[in-house]
């Protein structure tokens, strides 16, 4: 295959990955990641089940992308969130409302994030793994950023995953509870439970990392 004939091929390839992750992600929604066949994607997304083994070898493997390609949009709409000349506590409160605000888009999907990724054995671990740590890396930087350091210091990696672990398991509770209400309602309470473990006033201890690192 030449050079020209396999940048055509990836191009497909990527195509097919992108329609296949909405229709996976549209199923998921209407009917629950165990529910939903390779059939249900392969009719949404417009394309043979070829084209769906050629993209990925299993469903398993597709949700994982899907959480990983969500799991990177939100780290950067919650950074987006934090920016602007912040007081540390105002970007700890815009981190927390930009996260729950994210969850309630899509209820359903949110659902499949937290509950199916844990039936996808140590892969589906380490894909959460990666993504707390994403979030809380970004969240460190621009606290660092508000305190007036150009260079942030070490992460407190124990500190910040239980941070973000409140808000995951308040957040959890609400979904699992059947709750009408808004996660972003929890906003407020969450932000106060969090903010002595990653206030102002948050050095580096034990067990932390450099931003991008993990130990």
């Amino acid at each position: 295959m030449t050079m020209d004939m396999a940048s055509v091929e990836d191009a497909r390839l990527t195509g097919y990955r992108r329609r296949l992750l909405a229709a996976l992600a549209s199923a998921i929604a209407e009917k629950g990641l165990a529910a939903t066949t390779i059939n249900d994607v392969v009719e949404r997304a417009g394309v043979s089940k070829r084209d769906f083994y050629l993209a990925y070898p299993s469903k398993e493997d597709a949700f994982l992308d899907l959480y990983r390609a969500a799991s990177g949009r939100g780290i950067e709409a919650v950074t987006r969130a934090m920016q602007g000349d912040r007081s540390p506590e105002d970007v700890l409160r815009q981190a927390v409302h930009g996260f729950l605000a994210l969850l309630d888009r899509e209820p359903a999907l949110t659902r499949a994030h937290f509950l199916d990724i844990y039936g996808l054995g140590r892969r589906g671990l380490a894909a959460r793994r990666e993504a707390v740590l994403g979030y809380c890396e970004a969240i460190w930087v621009q606290l660092e950023r508000a305190r007036g350091r150009r260079r942030p210091r070490r992460m407190p990696v124990q500190a910040m995953t239980a941070a973000l672990g409140a808000v995951n398991e308040l957040a959890l509770a609400s979904i699992e509870s059947g709750s009408s209400r808004a996660l972003v309602d929890l906003a407020e309470i969450a932000a106060r439970v969090v903010e002595p473990l990653v206030g102002a006033g948050t050095a580096a201890r034990v067990g932390a990392v450099r931003p991008g690192r993990a130990s």
